[in-house]
């Protein structure tokens, strides 16, 4: 059974540090236990091996994992080959509790509205939020001109987004979405890369287009192709502040008739160009296993 961790989010988290850590393989976490901080990992690319209070965790691509304080943890193998993840450390604003996975969905109600719930290790259905949200939080902890409560908001807004991914994936499971439209968004997911149109998806799955319309109406609240363009424009959003591909380059890679198109659909859903998007995040915080700095707690957390 997985266990929960259920925090107060009335008050803003207070943040402690966070960064980027690019490996070429063979890095292991060294043996260490937080003092009093929470962090979160979240794999962008690879697989990293942790131990965590004596648990083996293979934490994979879109995968988070939840380090609880005064818990020895450490890699117990070598990360793979171009693993990338990011780590956010934080204190909590108040006392967390634990549960248990069904226990935790009993509190999704009015009186419970600032309890969030997040699961020690799960997978990322909507990976792009977090990269974006993570994308925040390093730009405003390193900006000089930025005060800490910047920070402290945005580590908040992280563990809430991911409380929201994991609760979904609650709901979904007990509101049984069918297994044939759960499969067909997998497979527009993996597929997201080509020229997809609703007729190609309706032949793969041997639906007619206005079916495959009511269904994605019915379990998405959106047409099918807004639910092609969502996926599409999320990776792309990616994939501009991860990479350093060019745009044209982009378009490309996700299956965009041209260049001109694809702009046009990512100002339209994100109200800025992929450039402006892109330029938004200039200030990541990079480390690697040669570079493993020390940082000194927040000024509130000393007393």
């Amino acid at each position: 059974m997985t266990k929960v961790y259920i925090f107060d989010v009335q008050n803003a988290f207070t943040f402690f540090k966070a960064g980027q850590f690019v490996t070429t393989g063979g890095w292991i976490h060294k043996n260490i236990v937080n003092q009093g901080d929470y962090e979160f990992m979240v794999v962008i690319s690879g697989c990293i091996y942790l131990t965590i209070d004596g648990i083996e965790y293979a934490v994979k691509k879109h995968e988070c994992i939840l380090i609880p304080p005064y818990t020895r943890h450490f890699g117990y193998k070598g990360a793979d080959k171009n693993s990338t993840h990011y780590w956010m450390h934080f204190f909590p604003s108040g006392p967390v509790s634990f549960s248990q996975v069904q226990e935790s969905i009993s509190l999704k109600n009015e009186r419970n509205y600032h309890k969030i719930c997040i699961p020690q290790y799960f997978q990322l259905n909507e990976f792009e939020k977090i990269v974006i949200l993570s994308k925040q939080l390093l730009d405003s902890a390193n900006d000089l001109y930025n005060s800490l409560l910047t920070s402290n908001f945005a580590i908040t807004s992280i563990a809430i987004e991911l409380s929201n991914q994991y609760s979904k994936q609650l709901s979904s499971q007990k509101n049984k979405v069918p297994t044939k439209f759960e499969l067909i968004t997998q497979w527009i997911r993996i597929h997201s890369h080509e020229h997809l149109t609703v007729q190609t998806i309706a032949e793969e799955f041997q639906l007619t287009p206005t079916y495959l319309g009511q269904l994605f109406k019915k379990y998405k609240g959106i047409s099918t192709i807004q639910y092609i363009n969502q996926k599409k424009i999320a990776q792309a959003a990616e994939l501009l502040i991860t990479t350093d591909k060019t745009i044209k380059e982009i378009s490309m890679e996700l299956g965009f008739s041209s260049e001109k198109y694809f702009m046009k659909v990512f100002k339209l859903t994100n109200k800025l160009t992929p450039t402006e998007f892109r330029n938004s995040f200039p200030k990541t915080y990079l480390n690697n296993h040669s570079v493993d700095p020390s940082f000194p707690k927040p000024k509130q957390m000393m007393t």
